[in-house]
């Protein structure tokens, strides 16, 4: 996928468990966009989205209990332990 800080992009989640990426034009008062992809990331609705601008992973969180980290430039899932959740907490 392109560089994601070259445009202005919009994520939007579905109940379906896809997350659905628009590049948005400024010019236009945002009213124009294109659709630039559909990941179909979890098995039930998304409830969170957020992209790391700098790595440009895209974390999502959804009803199925997953957190899925989505490398935005190669288009594929990120596989391993990124961080310990109980480590960051101070369990």
């Amino acid at each position: 996928m392109n560089d994601l800080r070259s445009f202005n992009v919009i994520f939007y989640s579905k109940d379906d468990g896809s997350v659905t990426v628009l590049k948005v034009s400024s010019e236009l008062n945002y009213i124009k966009y294109d659709e630039v992809a559909t990941l179909k990331l979890h098995a039930q609705r998304v409830m969170g989205v957020y992209l790391d601008s700098i790595s440009e992973y895209l974390y999502t969180i959804g009803e199925d209990k997953k957190l899925i980290v989505h490398d935005m430039n190669k288009n594929t899932k990120v596989e391993g332990n990124l961080f310990s959740l109980s480590q960051s907490l101070n369990y």
